[in-house]
């Protein structure tokens, strides 16, 4: 099942490093521009072998990053990690 995140950033000029950021540290590879693109990949630890690989695409508008992943990744765990990297998860669903 698909899962759709909204994440904002204090600064709309930092979000892209920010993705990359958040991206590289979950072992995902990143394909795209600041406006928009996807990533793959299987993360480290207990995430990767309960979830194996995840896809998904990122879509910038301002300071909020839309992020849509092909697992049903649970809420509380993805907005740790965007944290990490100065993004502030504001809903999923």
């Amino acid at each position: 099942m698909a899962r759709e995140f909204i994440a904002e950033a204090a600064n709309p000029q930092d979000i892209f490093d920010q993705i990359q950021q958040w991206a590289a540290s979950n072992g995902f590879r990143l394909t795209g521009t600041v406006a928009g693109g996807s990533f793959s990949g299987t993360p480290g630890g207990m995430a990767g072998y309960l979830y194996g690989q995840i896809s998904g695409t990122y879509a910038v508008t301002g300071n909020r990053v839309r992020i849509m992943v092909d697992k049903d990744l649970p809420t509380g765990a993805v907005s740790e990690r965007l944290a990490r990297f100065g993004l502030r998860l504001v809903s999923s669903r």
